[in-house]
């Protein structure tokens, strides 16, 4: 009976605990009110110790303060610049300022010293489509990577446990972060920027605390990287790491921060809101949805923000995008209409004496000087002194400029294995800190040539960074042709690098041939080979290389005619190579300015028989000069010979096409179809022009000439060098997409005059 009690008590206990354990709909709305309790407190004892300030700043008898309230939103906040324009010129001193995203940028720059119209012009010479674009500048890309690697449209990065990495963002907002630190470097009054109530005009910069949700004030840190906090938009822009937390953009909580310019003490408050609007369009692309996602974040606190203004400037901005950057003018001009239409409402602010027009002394980002004593490295893993002080050109302790510091993050936002790179100086000490990715890829892409047929391609890579350095890589291709290779380069060096290269590879390539300009039979070259190369790179745009290879190579007939199967052949043999590459283009599929040279020398033969015996040079050379933003003259030479008396029909140099690749002895002349001409001796130049439509819509035209001799087993080598010229040329429309390009040129025939076609998809691997 007593067990019985027990247990019978025992249940009636478990049934309330259990009752007690629940949690009702009534707990979760006690906690969240609670939670509001406090936030309320907390707001109650803020308000407090600011009229306690207040009451003792009015007891000194001093006059009232204004305070400037800048909102974010994109392109949108250049008014703010007209505003300021208009403030000014009525004598209107501003003693507090805060700001969200572009209006902390404005702020901030007017908070230094900077003048309205300085700004002004500031912000009309920034390229804004290429600060945007955030790519690392192609110079800063190692040499290795801009001639030896492909490029790829997708590609996925992992670590040694094979954990994939994702970006935090679509754009890391480097380029921003270097423009911000230039802009205020320039600034000779100010030194320490750690404490903004020591700026010229005390400022205040908002942002998110992505980690909590909740919103930051900054009212100290390093100026440049609190701005690039302010404006990174979530996705669009990777977060900014601070003191161990994450930020984006203040317009995710407060995109209009009016109590915390009443925090720092302002009692007349001029607010300028410029934050998108929400309201129903008729159809959305790209731009507009992120219209309505700025407008939709921003719009939960500005009402009650707005409630604890004064004066209150919302210039009608309606017709522009958060996007139109190249627009700076119209936009002032807008905010300068708005602030003239609102300025005879504040006829009661006490005006001051004429500001003046200058108030900071600007000095040359390269005439300035700094002697730093000391490196030191934050978040680094694959980064070393050895890193910094190769991508610096210059020793420490030593003199640096901003322009070194500026190249030296530009070098390390160029490598593989770094995401993003910040500095700052404190005293005679520089500190770096990296934003470090993973160093191995796996990359996928595909091309579509009308003339190639179908490649996908493949490809891994791993890298092991420091002074000594390696870098290891997986090819695969797939479609109409395959191909496999492993490619290892290890080097010692950060700008001059001395290497080893040693490639192992199977490649399935085609060949064309032929009779006048009908094809007759096309071909495929099936090569497995091994190379070995002494390589040597200066100033990370010179690559002399040396060194060796032995093929077994064999060349079937796909299609084509009985009579041709004669050029079959199967051989093993021999190269010896020399080779001198100078790139230093400022892109690789358009590019507007720079030089590419690739000469090359080989000597191929089977070392005791004769059957294969050929040697000779070949070089191509490529210079593109801009003539305005958006036009630029290119012009182009290049040559080959191959003499001997055992010469593979697929040895011969290759005319035609749009497309050159001298490994492959191919040679792009336009007016002939891919490979249409083998010759043994040629000599042509090339002249054109490229506009630039769009920020990624281009379109060249191009005129070429050639001389040559022809080969043997195409029956043209009664023509010799010298003695004929043959003209063409063409036009090419091409998208550069994230897809890689997308072209269809066109080309008049030089033989036929008729019209010839090529379409390409993707780049080309």
């Amino acid at each position: 009976m007593f067990k019985k009690i027990i247990l019978l008590v025992f249940f009636i206990f478990s049934i309330a605990v259990q009752a007690d354990e629940k949690t009702y709909y009534e707990d979760i709305k006690i906690k969240e009110l609670e939670e509001e309790i406090d936030n309320i407190q907390s707001k109650i004892n803020r308000l407090k110790r600011s009229k306690e300030l207040r009451i003792a700043k009015d007891s000194e008898d001093t006059g009232p303060k204004i305070g400037l309230v800048l909102s974010g939103g994109g392109a949108k906040g250049f008014a703010h610049i007209g505003v300021l324009k208009v403030l000014e010129e009525n004598n209107i001193k501003v003693d507090y300022i805060t700001g969200t995203s572009m209006g902390a940028v404005i702020g901030a720059l007017y908070s230094v010293g900077y003048s309205p119209e300085e700004i002004e012009d500031v912000m009309i010479k920034i390229n804004w489509s290429e600060i945007l674009k955030d790519a690392p500048d192609r110079s800063d890309v190692p040499l290795e990577d801009k001639i030896g690697k492909k490029k790829y449209p997708a590609s996925i990065a992992f670590d040694k446990e094979l954990n994939i990495y994702f970006p935090r963002g679509l754009k890391q907002g480097q380029k921003i972060y270097l423009k911000l630190k230039e802009l205020f470097w320039d600034v000779g009054d100010i030194e320490d920027f750690d404490d903004f109530d020591d700026l010229p005009i005390p400022m205040r910069i908002i942002a998110t605390d992505l980690d909590s949700g909740k919103v930051k004030s900054f009212s100290r840190g390093e100026l440049s990287k609190v701005i690039s906090a302010s404006i990174a938009i979530p996705t669009l822009f990777g977060p900014v790491e601070i003191d161990g937390r994450n930020y984006v953009d203040g317009l995710v909580t407060r995109n209009f921060p009016v109590e915390d310019v009443i925090e720092m003490g302002a009692d007349i408050i001029i607010g300028v809101d410029v934050g998108a609007r929400i309201k129903e369009k008729d159809d959305y692309n790209i731009l507009t949805v992120l219209d309505q996602v700025l407008a939709i974040q921003s719009s939960g606190s500005t009402p009650a923000q707005k409630s604890m203004v004064n004066y209150i400037i919302e210039p009608d901005i309606s017709k522009f995008k958060s996007t139109d950057f190249e627009k700076v003018e119209e936009i002032i001009k807008v905010g300068e209409k708005e602030a003239r239409a609102k300025i005879k409402s504040m006829e009661s602010i006490d005006r001051t004496e004429k500001i003046s027009e200058k108030r900071v002394v600007l000095k040359s980002k390269d005439s300035d000087s700094l002697y730093l004593e000391n490196i030191y490295l934050v978040g680094n893993v694959n980064v070393n002194q050895e890193i910094i002080e190769g991508n610096l050109g210059k020793k420490i302790p030593g003199k640096v400029t901003e322009s070194d510091l500026e190249n030296m993050i530009l070098n390390l936002y160029a490598l593989p294995y770094i995401e993003k790179a910040y500095y700052e100086i404190k005293g005679k000490d520089l500190y770096v800190e990296t934003v470090e990715k993973p160093t191995n890829y796996l990359k996928l892409g595909m091309n579509y040539n009308s003339e190639y047929g179908t490649t996908i391609a493949l490809e891994t890579d791993t890298l092991s960074t420091g002074k000594t350095g390696r870098k290891t890589l997986f090819d695969f291709k797939f479609g109409d042709y395959f191909g496999a290779s492993a490619k290892n380069y290890t080097y010692y060096g950060i700008e001059d690098k001395i290497g080893f290269i040693f490639e192992l590879g199977y490649y399935e390539k085609p060949f064309f041939f032929y009779e006048g300009d009908e094809k007759r039979s096309e071909f495929i070259n099936k090569t497995f080979e091994f190379t070995g190369a002494l390589a040597t790179q200066f100033e990370n745009q010179f690559l002399i290389s040396y060194g060796f290879s032995q093929r077994f190579s064999e060349l079937e007939q796909d299609i084509g005619l009985s009579s041709d199967e004669t050029l079959e052949y199967s051989e093993g043999y021999g190269n010896i190579f020399f080779q001198i590459v100078l790139d230093n283009l400022d892109n690789k599929m358009y590019p507007s300015r720079g030089i590419k040279s690739d000469f090359q020398y080989t000597w191929g033969g089977d070392f005791g028989t004769e059957s294969v015996d050929f040697y000779g040079p070949a070089y191509l050379l490529e210079g593109y000069f801009p003539v305005t933003k958006r036009l630029s003259f290119l012009s182009a030479v290049a040559g080959g010979s191959i003499k001997g008396e055992g010469i593979l029909p697929d040895e011969y140099f290759k005319l035609g096409g749009v497309r050159s690749d001298i490994s492959n002895k191919e040679f792009a002349f336009y007016g002939y179809n891919s490979q249409r001409k083998l010759v043994e001796e040629f000599a042509m130049a090339q002249l054109g022009l490229q506009y630039r439509f769009y920020s990624n819509i281009y379109l060249s035209g191009k005129w070429n000439i050639a001389t040559y001799t022809g080969s043997p087993i195409q029956g043209e080598n009664d023509k010799k060098i010298w003695d004929n010229k043959v003209r063409g040329y063409g036009l090419t429309l091409g998208v550069d997409s994230p897809f890689g390009p997308l072209e269809l040129t066109l080309m008049e025939d030089s033989d036929t005059q008729d019209i010839l076609t090529q379409f390409n998809i993707g780049y080309i691997f």
